[in-house]
């Protein structure tokens, strides 16, 4: 039996870059090598590594996209930055537009997660997971963004499951 994935983690920026993409659209499948050495630099389950660009741009995580939280207003990293456009992300990001709360996609630097006011990391295994840490910059307000979307996700997620019940139960 395997322990539960965590649902708030550390996260540290990574030395290894964030590869280019291949195209003008990043393939899941041809990038894994680069997670795979950003993996190894962080120390264990509750921990996710943070990729920079080249050019010192906020990426991705290893195995998630990242967002985070100033003044009331979502930030994340444009795909144009050469990100995985990932499912739970573009589910997020739909979120937050029937939640009208405000969002940015663009290009930030680690000083911007550095004064964010909290963080979150998607990806589909593990849904929203909130950030405490990001190096040695800790998040000591409430998660309440972070909180509100993940109550939000697991309505939605709840919603389909009943839908599929009911219509199993149909046939």
């Amino acid at each position: 039996i395997s322990e539960p994935l965590p649902k708030v983690k550390q996260a540290m920026l990574l030395k290894t870059p964030r590869n280019t993409p291949e195209g003008l659209e990043r393939l899941k499948s041809h990038h894994y090598l680069n997670s795979i050495l950003g993996k190894r630099e962080v120390p264990g389950i509750g921990y996710e590594g943070v990729f920079l660009t080249k050019d010192g741009h906020i990426a991705e995580g290893v195995v998630s996209n990242i967002f985070w939280v100033k003044k009331g207003k979502i930030y994340t990293p444009s795909v144009s930055r050469g990100i995985l456009n990932g499912i739970t992300r573009g589910f997020v990001i739909e979120l937050l537009k029937k939640s009208k709360l405000s969002f940015f996609e663009g290009f930030y630097f680690k000083e911007d997660l550095y004064s964010a006011d909290e963080v979150f990391i998607t990806n589909s295994i593990q849904e929203i997971v909130s950030i405490k840490a990001v190096d040695s910059y800790e998040y000591k307000s409430e998660s309440r963004v972070t909180t509100q979307l993940q109550l939000l996700y697991g309505k939605y997620i709840n919603k389909r499951l009943s839908a599929i019940k009911e219509m199993n139960e149909r046939t």
